[in-house]
């Protein structure tokens, strides 16, 4: 194999999606339409008007969503990640920093790692902080806190 073969194959990205655009990068797939996908390497837009401003392995799956970092997903409708596996899987939640988890719908990581944010519009921030799937409308900050309880917060 030459050099120029190689870079031939690295740089393969595919769009055969209506109004989606790769700008730069290599091996960038999109197969929804009116997506996006700027630079990066590896990186997948599955979902109709889904976003990838750049970095490595992340995946838009979620219709009106964002990835960006390295190895961050959405799945969720309007759902935000960005860090370093960062996933937002709810209907409109957002997850910031590393290894975090937004799960329940309308919930919003604000940073940290290794958070998990399981309920319904909770807040979660800090480093491996939980709030369970029962803990709705509940807040937790600190450090190796959980809430289970609804409409909670935990400090420290």
């Amino acid at each position: 194999i030459t050099q120029a073969q190689i870079e031939r194959e690295v740089v393969k990205n595919t769009s055969p999606a209506r109004y989606s655009a790769i700008v730069a990068g290599g091996n960038n797939k999109i197969s929804s339409c009116y997506s996006f996908i700027g630079g990066g390497t590896l990186n997948t837009g599955s979902g109709d008007y889904s976003f990838i401003g750049g970095g490595q392995s992340n995946i838009a799956e979620g219709v009106h969503s964002y990835a960006g970092g390295q190895e961050s997903c959405t799945t969720g409708a309007q759902g935000f990640a960005h860090g370093y596996q960062a996933c937002a899987t709810g209907d409109a939640s957002a997850a910031f920093g590393a290894v975090q988890e937004a799960i329940g719908a309308n919930s919003f990581i604000a940073g940290g790692a290794s958070n998990s944010a399981c309920a319904q519009y909770s807040f979660v921030g800090g480093f491996n902080n939980e709030t369970t799937s029962t803990a709705k409308a509940s807040s937790v900050l600190g450090e190796s806190n959980c809430v289970n309880a609804p409409w909670s917060f935990a400090v420290g």
